[in-house]
């Protein structure tokens, strides 16, 4: 994960912080990496 946001110039922290809000909400994962528009 980390390797993919340094790849992509985000930070990573918040990408791992989105997907763990959403867990803990229980909703879907987000597309933190925009793997739908791929």
């Amino acid at each position: 994960m980390v390797e993919i946001c340094k790849k992509r110039e985000l930070a990573a922290l918040d990408v791992i912080s989105d997907v763990v809000s959403s867990v803990i909400r229980k909703q879907s994962y987000p597309d933190v990496l925009n793997f739908i528009n791929t």
